[in-house]
């Protein structure tokens, strides 16, 4: 059964956050499941910043110099067909 969070409790959760802590050494240092700390870092809106990578932010898609993206080629494929619709005997 989960235990109720005290104030004091997520003082120190947000703290250890800022900190850059992992859910993991945050659940170490406070008696609670890694999941425990994940779940409330989730509702209050807390980022975890810990070796795991694991942030709330949208991810962004990073475009390699030089490639053409998949978008810009689709693009230009329907342009092309279009242009051959009314061509066709």
């Amino acid at each position: 059964m989960n235990k109720p969070w005290p104030i004091s409790e997520v003082v120190a959760l947000k703290e250890h956050a800022a900190a850059g802590l992992s859910s993991m050494e945050i659940a170490q240092k406070l008696g609670r499941t890694r999941n425990e700390i994940i779940g409330k870092c989730y509702r209050i809106g807390v980022k975890l910043h810990g070796r795991s990578g694991f942030r709330l932010a949208k991810h962004t898609i990073r475009r390699l110099p030089g490639r053409t993206s998949l978008a810009v080629i689709a693009r230009d494929f329907i342009r092309w067909r279009s242009r051959d619709v009314g061509k066709e005997s």
